[in-house]
């Protein structure tokens, strides 16, 4: 799988929460941000995003969809937030 252009291919990081009455309420569904492990980057990405980074980007920026069983998240490189560690 190849990212085109400026597009990087996250693969988002689930992280439910459990309330006090034992639901289970998935992540994609209470937050606007998402985090994810960079899979692949475009070659006109920005400099600073790299292959295996964790980051934070907008959950409505990502079209996100099921590859061989395994959830990926495609967005332009000017929806990422942040870069974990980067600081």
């Amino acid at each position: 799988m190849k990212a085109p252009t400026d597009m990087i291919v996250v693969v988002p990081i689930t992280e439910s929460i459990t309330t006090i009455g034992g639901i289970v309420i998935p992540e994609n569904t209470h937050r606007a941000i998402r985090r994810g492990v960079v899979e692949d980057v475009g070659p006109s990405k920005a400099p600073d995003v790299g292959l295996g980074d964790t980051v934070y980007y907008q959950a409505a920026a990502a079209v996100e969809f099921e590859v061989k069983g395994k959830t990926i998240a495609v967005l332009h490189a000017n929806n990422i937030l942040l870069i974990e560690g980067a600081w």
